[in-house]
Formats: structure tokens, C-alpha cells, sequence
């Protein structure tokens, strides 16, 4: 695999990851926990709702953080092995999962969007996350077709070069919408940004310093459903759990973690 624009830009697509025959099982299953996410019943401690509100004040369930410890679906896809040669590729043979998301955009919701950010300000203690520019590796796989229309994602090339954090303004990452101020707040300019098309099953990829948001899905008919996964190389992370020890893949659903 040819990894120069991961290198250089800080971010990469690789197109046709998962076959379009798995696609639809994904969906379903995005789906129904999107459902699990809306309703009132107690949630596995392990899991976390993201939520914001309509500009009517009305919640939103924007995501739901760690599901592959409660769905045997979502788990085959955070070591699919299409995915797992990119990782071990990256990252080498012993790989943590920091953690996965899935993400929905309905179609026409103006309040989806999600500020520029860099996912190392996230990863914290620093003593816990180690070499960060070099051993955290950021997969999301697009479940339906993905372009700026529908919010997908948004990139700052070269971004990741500095290796160090800009200044974030928002308190949440969930109450931006990836415009042009929120970079000039970092001190970025928008002639660097990439919005990226990607199809079901494509994957991107991006460092853990890369510059990254989405604007609020503004098509009025066409959903925005994503998987994200964040990994580290076991020897440089203190978080998470194991997917890979010696190129074995390890299922949180099977050992019950």
C-alpha cells in the first residue's frame, strides 16, 4: 500500500475496504442502535451517547462511543480483516482500540456539524498515549456515500507536519460546523481544506495531529452514517483494549470486555 498521502497530507482514502454485500447488515445495525442510543432504558456503563441539540432546542443523538462491546456486528467490523491489514500495515502486528463511534447525520439537519479539531487533544494523559504523530492511527468507514453536501468529512492538508496541538475556541466539537472561522481562530487557513468523497465501504485514514470537522448534512435526502475507529501500537498506549497481539485479532464481544 502506497502511504504517501497519509504521509505528506495527513490523510488518506482507500476506496472499496468492505464489500457492498456487508453494507446493508452495517446499516441495520447502525440503525438499531441509533434507536438504543434515543430511547430512556439503562445503557451498558461501557458506552457513551454524544448529544447535542436542534436549533429548536430539541436533543439530538448525534453518536454512540464503544458499541463493539455490546454488538457482535459492529465488533466484526472494528477487526475486519480488510481493516486489519491497514492497521498491521501502519501500526504493526500488537494494536489497541482506543475507541469507535458511530456517527449519524440525518438529511437536512443544520445542527450535524462538527468542529475542525485534532483527535491528539482528545487523547489524554499524554502518559497514556504516547509518540502520538507516529502510533495512533483514525479509520472511518463511510456506510453510505459521503460527500460536503451531506456532511462528509473535511481535511487540512499538511496539517499534521507540526506535530503539536492548535488552539481550539468551542468547548465542543459538537456545536461547530467545520467553517472557515474556526480555522482562522486556529490560525489555519481555509485554502488548505479537503472535503472528501467517499462511497460505502471506503475508508479514510488520518493522523492523530491532522485538522479534521464536517459541516451539518444540508442534502434533503440522504442520511450520513459513519463508523470511526481510533488504534495505537499496543507498546506506545495504556488505554483500551487489545484487537491485535502478534497479528491475532482478539473479539471484545467473545470475552465478554
Amino acid at each position: 500500500m502506497d502511504l504517501s498521502a497519509l504521509e505528506n497530507d495527513g490523510y488518506q482514502v482507500v476506496p472499496s475496504v468492505i464489500p457492498p454485500e456487508e453494507i446493508p447488515a452495517l446499516l441495520r445495525e447502525a440503525d438499531r442502535l441509533k434507536t438504543v442510543a434515543e430511547g430512556d432504558a439503562p445503557l451498558d456503563q461501557r458506552l457513551r451517547v454524544l448529544r447535542s441539540k436542534t436549533r429548536s432546542g430539541e436533543r439530538l443523538v448525534r453518536g454512540l462511543q464503544n458499541s463493539h462491546h455490546v454488538s457482535a456486528i459492529i465488533d466484526g467490523l472494528r477487526l475486519h480483516p480488510a481493516i486489519g491489514c491497514i492497521l498491521q500495515r501502519i501500526l504493526g502486528p500488537d494494536i489497541k482500540t482506543v475507541l469507535t463511534s458511530i456517527f449519524w447525520k440525518p438529511a437536512g439537519e443544520p445542527a450535524s456539524g462538527i468542529a475542525y479539531h485534532q483527535d491528539a487533544g482528545f487523547r489524554t494523559p499524554p502518559s497514556a498515549f504516547r509518540d502520538l504523530a507516529k502510533s495512533y492511527l483514525q479509520l472511518a468507514v463511510a456506510l453510505d456515500a459521503q460527500d460536503d453536501r451531506n456532511g462528509g468529512l473535511r481535511f487540512v492538508t499538511g496539517s499534521h507536519t507540526q506535530a503539536r496541538l492548535f488552539v481550539r475556541q468551542e468547548q465542543s466539537v459538537l456545536l461547530g460546523d467545520a467553517g472557515e472561522s474556526e480555522l482562522r481562530d486556529m490560525g489555519l487557513s481555509p485554502n488548505k481544506v479537503c472535503a472528501v468523497r467517499l462511497e460505502p465501504g471506503d475508508v479514510v485514514m488520518w493522523n492523530a495531529f491532522t485538522v479534521h470537522g464536517s459541516g451539518p448534512n444540508r442534502s434533503l435526502d440522504r442520511d450520513r452514517r459513519s463508523f470511526t475507529i481510533a488504534s495505537m501500537r499496543a507498546g506506545d498506549c495504556d488505554a483500551g483494549i487489545d484487537a491485535y497481539v502478534h497479528g491475532q485479532l482478539i473479539a471484545a464481544t467473545e470475552t465478554g470486555r
